[in-house]
């Protein structure tokens, strides 16, 4: 039973440092926990979190030789239950990860570039949120509100890594990311398992750092991976780039809606761009709606913006707006449902009243 952020933190000690998964074990929310204090305007006082397990990067080294060894990757997971039993876990914070090292230059991210700064990059900053890997095991009936956090990479509120046969249900979470150049989403970074009615509300700050690489921000979830499925799920909010419920979708989602207002500007050296519900669908989707309005110089699709796979039943009723900004060119193409539809989409595009661009 856990009732105070002593006993939370107690609980990602012994994951990340006795390497506990707690496989078949019942672990209780039975009350509700403040692990920080907003309210005290010494910044420098918030207690940052340490997620309860995750993926750990160690960084790049260098011998004398000149010749690069690393990442060590530490992987560890929490197999167990965790039941919030309707009890809210408050200000989830972490604050530090608004850079990627001394000395790295994000406007060489282009992987030809990399070389030279690999070891300048700070491996510490990646990887936040409140749970790093659910491997098997299931997070449900908790709140968490008003989490705050900034990273590089593989930013979210709830969960990092959802892998295959893990579940999390009845969830409900609102907070804010800021990621400054990589992958994020907002209820969890990446699923391979099952996420069912859960609500977000969102948040997401985050740039775009290079032609082909950037932010990737989901609104719920950067990847629905083959073994995903995702239902009866709600995002609402805001963010500046990226798509209102998920970017890439291999598996499977239905009866859910995306609400997320995303407003584009231009990155360090590419525009942002803005898609209502999906960037790249390669799985099945079916039974959604896309209601959030979209602003930018780059991409926007009200629904999806490349279709691979199938859209069943979907709409979108999301206004889309070019909005270039001084002194640079706008590359905006807009559509009011689907970018590029290379296999089989049915459903209905609004564009009576709502849905206009």
């Amino acid at each position: 039973l856990i009732s105070t952020p002593e006993q939370l933190a107690g609980l990602a000690e012994r994951t990340n440092v006795d390497k506990e998964d707690f496989a078949g074990q019942y672990i209780k929310l039975t009350a509700d926990i403040y692990l920080t204090d907003f309210t005290n305007p010494d910044t420098a006082s918030w207690k940052e979190w340490t997620p309860i397990s995750g993926v750990f990067w160690g960084n790049y080294s260098e011998d004398e030789m000149g010749q690069l060894s690393g990442p060590k990757v530490d992987s560890i997971a929490f197999c167990g239950t965790f039941d919030g039993d309707g009890h809210t876990i408050y200000n989830v914070y972490y604050g530090q990860g608004a850079g990627w090292g001394d000395g790295f230059d994000p406007n060489d991210f282009d992987m030809a570039g990399w070389g030279s700064s690999l070891t300048d990059l700070d491996f510490s900053v990646w990887n936040k949120a409140l749970f790093g890997q659910l491997v098997g095991g299931t997070i449900k009936n908790l709140n968490v509100r008003d989490a705050r956090i900034t990273a590089v990479s593989s930013v979210s509120l709830l969960v990092n890594y959802v892998r295959e046969g893990s579940t999390i249900s009845n969830c409900h979470v609102s907070g804010t990311t800021m990621g400054t150049g990589a992958t994020g989403g907002g209820l969890v970074r990446s699923n391979d398992g099952l996420i069912e009615n859960c609500t977000l509300n969102i948040s997401s700050t985050g740039r775009k750092t290079s032609t082909d690489r950037g932010i990737d921000f989901g609104g719920l979830t950067c990847e629905n991976f083959a073994h995903g499925v995702i239902r009866n799920c709600t995002v609402s909010g805001s963010a500046d780039n990226g798509s209102g419920f998920v970017v890439q979708n291999f598996g499977l989602i239905e009866n859910c809606t995306a609400s997320v207002d995303i407003t584009c500007g231009y990155g360090l050296r590419a525009p942002n761009s803005g898609y209502g519900f999906v960037e790249q669908n390669f799985g099945l989707i079916r039974n959604c709606v896309a209601t959030g309005t979209l602003r930018g110089v780059g991409w926007l699709a009200g629904f999806c913006h490349e279709n691979e796979g199938r859209i069943e039943s979907c709409y979108a009723t999301g206004d889309l707006y070019n909005t270039p900004l001084p002194g640079v060119t706008s590359h905006a193409q807009m559509a009011l449902f689907v970018s590029y539809n290379c296999r089989f989409a049915v459903g209905r595009e609004t564009t009576e009243g709502a849905g206009t661009c």
